[in-house]
């Protein structure tokens, strides 16, 4: 499954937030490929994302991104326990950062 991320972002949006993101970008924080990834997330400039699309036992569609960290970031996250999200747009979806894989329950690591 290829899904465009730039088709849900309006024409506009694009030279404000996405510009000003891609700027920020260096990829310290990966996405990488899982054995569960079944799509791809494609938006211009930034590069491809891999995902799980799902659902729960309720039929409630999920996407799940898995990311890795690089040594020097992994270092600033145990100094400071925070991580940052940024969405480009002007509403951001329920998202939820957890270290445990979803697709596999919650006893794993």
């Amino acid at each position: 499954m290829i899904l465009h991320g730039s088709d849900n972002v309006p024409a506009d949006s694009d030279s404000a937030g996405n510009n000003a993101l891609k700027g920020r970008l260096k990829l310290m924080i990966k996405p990488i490929v899982t054995k569960d990834t079944n799509a791809k997330f494609i938006a211009e400039g930034f590069g491809d994302l891999p995902g799980t699309v799902a659902h729960d036992e309720n039929g409630v569609p999920y996407i799940i991104s898995a990311w890795e960290i690089e040594p020097e970031d992994l270092k600033k996250l145990n100094e400071t326990g925070i991580i940052y999200l940024s969405v480009v747009g002007q509403t951001i979806p329920p998202v939820l950062l957890e270290v445990n894989n979803p697709m596999e329950g919650d006893d794993n690591g």
